[in-house]
């Protein structure tokens, strides 16, 4: 069963529960709903900060996403925050290097996407993680 992970700043933990859609290819012509909250970030060096960080284990991925959901951006909000459920359009889908989470795979794409403001607008772009935790054998979707 494919299942969703989640940074979170109060938890340890970062493996969720919730069932995962397909992981959506990018298509600047259609929308997506998000069915789960996912990480985003301001910019892809967050991001890749993340990344980078899990290499170590989800504690250390943990703090650096807790660094900058502490941090502010110039309009005040957090630099990485969990995205809620939204309609997007996804601009770009780069996969990375699988990691492992308590035993599964871990897939992962970095998304930059823009999201459907209350006005009918798209806000500026942002990016976001997809991820998936599979059981070891299933193999990576493109």
């Amino acid at each position: 069963m494919l299942r969703k992970i989640f940074i979170t700043a109060c938890c340890s933990t970062m493996l969720g529960s919730l069932p995962l859609a397909a992981n959506p290819a990018a298509n600047q012509e259609n929308t997506v709903a998000i069915p789960d909250p996912v990480i985003s970030c301001d910019g892809a060096d967050q991001i890749n900060e993340i990344l980078e960080a899990w290499k170590d284990g989800f504690q250390a991925a943990n703090q650096v996403f807790v660094k900058y959901k502490n941090m502010k951006n110039q309009r005040g909000e957090p630099i990485c925050t969990f995205f809620p459920k939204y309609e997007i359009k996804i601009l770009s889908s780069v996969p990375v290097p699988d990691r492992q989470a308590q035993g599964h795979v871990v897939h992962i794409w970095v998304k930059k996407f823009v999201r459907k403001l209350l006005d009918g607008s798209w806000s500026d772009s942002n990016y976001m993680l997809w991820t998936e935790v599979v059981p070891l054998r299933k193999e990576r979707e493109a």
